[in-house]
């Protein structure tokens, strides 16, 4: 995940010391002690014999997961009136099917106000208040 600052470079969201990448099984090891600390977690049980029993990532099931937070991002894009060929762009799809069908939910609120919208049409075609 990064943003662009300029034609040549790229600043990372989440980078090391250097600017580079933070490695994935380090972001993840973050992730998931940010999700202990906000009681965001499932505990398991590690079973006996289990190597490295102690790893955080053996311990616990996160709830929110970052791939959570990129789909209601959209989710948002598109209920604000982002035209979706935008936020494709914004989160750096390829593919317009991908923002559209996967990473865009319609939740009951906008059915709501859909139909209610609707309502209001077929009320005013047909002279009816």
């Amino acid at each position: 995940m990064y943003r662009i600052v300029d034609k040549t470079h790229k600043q990372y969201v989440f980078q090391t010391k250097k600017g580079k990448p933070l490695p994935q099984s380090s972001f993840k090891r973050m992730w998931n002690r940010l999700m202990v600390a906000a009681g965001c977690v499932e505990w398991r049980e590690v079973k006996p014999g289990t190597s490295r029993p102690d790893d955080i990532l053996k311990q616990i099931k996160v709830t929110l997961t970052p791939h959570y937070f990129r789909h209601n991002y959209v989710t948002m894009l598109y209920e604000s009136g982002v035209d979706p060929l935008i936020a494709m762009k914004i989160v750096g799809h390829t593919d317009y099917q991908t923002t559209a069908n996967i990473y865009t939910h319609v939740r009951d609120e906008m059915l709501k106000k859909a139909t209610v919208n609707m309502n209001e049409v077929f009320q005013n075609r047909t002279g009816k208040e």
